[in-house]
């Protein structure tokens, strides 16, 4: 005899075929995994693969003299091109 058989474990519900084998006077189970009752993949993100927005902003007087002065005294915002 054969039955579908749901077990809850760790908050999930799992199904399971659950075969009884009579051998004799003894019955002897065996259970077979079926999958979980619902599906346990959650819904992506809408904005999933999406690639990001870029945003960008004008300098001011103030901030353009403070990035001249930045790449005068240091190499830090160079990008050299090797070849």
């Amino acid at each position: 005899m054969s039955y579908v058989e749901i077990k809850t474990i760790s908050g999930c519900k799992y199904r399971y075929e659950r075969i009884s084998i009579r051998t004799g006077n003894k019955v002897r189970h065996t259970s077979k995994y079926l999958g979980p009752v619902a599906p346990t993949n959650k819904k992506r993100s809408p904005n999933t693969g999406r690639k990001a927005s870029l945003k960008t902003k004008e300098l001011s007087q103030e901030e353009r003299v403070f990035v001249a002065k930045s790449i005068k005294h240091s190499e830090s915002f160079v990008k050299y091109a090797t070849s």
